[in-house]
């Protein structure tokens, strides 16, 4: 299976197919240098499997773990960054791939850095199975809504349990999975007792519901009375808009409320302009999921005939 191999600079890419000749690498990188890896647009990578081989310095490592979290919210099949510790112990200080290699370390010492990258991701497909009662692996839209909880419960559990269980993946997997699976498993639950409460016509009280299972992701906890009334005053700004529409609704919404309960309103005219920015990027992530599902369905190699170049 092709794997889309991530480093820092077009030499480093380049000098990475003749370090590994042998292996199914697509290998890319992203322009701007290691401070701009949170600016790139990563939707090209969506659904695919990746690899990050960092630089061996401070900003390299950084870069790495941003590009996790930037790959998380847009959906990987797997995810695996080489671990900057074994790095640190076997090379100088900034060494990258474009360095030659040192005459005294072995030839198969890359190979082997590769094989015990750690894995730093979960397919939302994993979600869904879980879930199937609500949600279809083969449906992209539901890809793409069980990944927006998925990375928000991801960016709040992993960086402590990368510290409890180290490189026990399979026990961070599971945590980040049940929670994931707990999260939007209550969503009938949720919507009605927020129909118990409040006196609202379906969409609106959809869009809360959703923010509210968005919010339990991000912090770990239902939101208070206070909250749900912002997120509701947040939810009215925003039109009506198609059905079709809706998870960009929800995705424009969820900046919005978190700039809200931090303090900041956004005016209408903000939230369109953020509708307007997002529309484009959500239209490429929707492209490749269902680019992924038709070549799933016809067992086609998705590391053919994509398009990998990643612009800010």
């Amino acid at each position: 299976m092709p794997l889309d191999f991530l480093s820092l600079g077009e030499k480093t890419a380049d000098q990475a197919l003749v370090k590994f000749p042998n292996e199914p690498f697509v290998c890319i990188t992203w322009p701007g240098g290691a401070g701009a890896a949170r600016r790139a647009d990563w939707t090209p990578l969506i659904g695919r499997n990746v690899i990050i081989w960092p630089d061996n310095d401070k900003p390299g490592f950084q870069a790495g773990e941003d590009i996790c979290k930037e790959l998380r919210k847009v959906g990987i099949q797997s995810l695996k960054l080489v671990e900057p510790s074994l790095l640190q112990k076997h090379f100088p200080e900034k060494w990258d791939l474009a360095d030659p290699l040192a005459s005294n370390l072995p030839d198969e010492l890359l190979q082997k850095l590769l094989l015990s990258a750690l894995q730093k991701g979960i397919d939302p497909v994993q979600v869904i199975h879980r879930i199937s009662s609500l949600y279809s692996p083969n449906d992209p839209n539901d890809r793409m809504r069980a990944n927006e909880i998925l990375w928000r419960v991801d960016a709040r559990m992993r960086p402590e349990l990368e510290q409890q269980k180290g490189a026990q993946f399979w026990k961070i997997n599971e945590t980040i999975l049940s929670e994931t699976s707990r999260i939007l498993l209550q969503q009938n639950e949720v919507g009605n007792t927020l129909k118990d409460k409040l006196s609202l016509s379906e969409e609106p009280l959809r869009r809360l519901t959703w923010q509210s299972l968005v919010h339990e992701a991000t912090h770990g906890k239902s939101p208070a009375v206070w909250e749900i009334d912002r997120m509701h005053g947040v939810a009215q700004k925003l039109p009506v808009f198609r059905q079709e529409d809706r998870l960009l609704t929800d995705k424009v919404l969820a900046i919005a409320v978190e700039k809200s309960l931090a303090g900041h309103e956004m005016t209408t005219q903000e939230m369109q302009k953020e509708v307007a920015t997002m529309t484009k990027s959500l239209e490429n992530q929707s492209d490749r999921e269902h680019l992924i599902e038709k070549n799933r369905s016809q067992h086609k190699d998705l590391g053919k005939g994509v398009a990998l170049d990643v612009k800010i």
